[in-house]
């Protein structure tokens, strides 16, 4: 699951981010459908 994205640290508004995978901080298409598709693709890739 490489990215050229950063997580945010635990203490920024950024945590709860919807946009941005909690486990890698890829960007996702959506915080809701676009978070199961990237765990989805993720994990058989």
């Amino acid at each position: 699951m490489a990215s050229n994205d950063s997580h945010p640290p635990q203490d920024s508004d950024d945590w709860a981010n919807p946009d941005l995978c909690a486990f890698c901080g890829e960007n996702l298409r959506d915080g809701g459908a676009g978070f199961m598709e990237h765990i989805e693709t993720a994990v058989f890739r």
